[in-house]
């Protein structure tokens, strides 16, 4: 089986595009899980109380977003 060298498929400039993408990503992704964990304290320790009765008002009055999206946020990050 042949060997798949780098000049094979990407150009050097490909391969830059490649790695700054997947830096991106990375650093996205590290940010999605600490929402996520971030969302699962305020819930489960009802900080949401501080301004709100309930936490998907909590989700949908602060942040704009449904309380089945901070769900599946939580659920992604654990």
């Amino acid at each position: 089986m042949k060997s798949i060298e780098l000049g094979d498929i990407l150009s050097t400039d490909e391969y830059n595009e490649l790695q700054d993408a997947e830096r991106v990503i990375e650093e996205g992704y590290n940010t999605f899980l600490k929402v996520g964990l971030a969302l699962a304290k305020v819930r489960d320790s009802r900080l949401y109380r501080a301004g709100h009765d309930t936490f998907e008002a909590y989700c949908d009055q602060r942040w704009g977003f449904t309380k089945t999206h901070a769900y599946r946020l939580i659920g992604s990050a654990g």
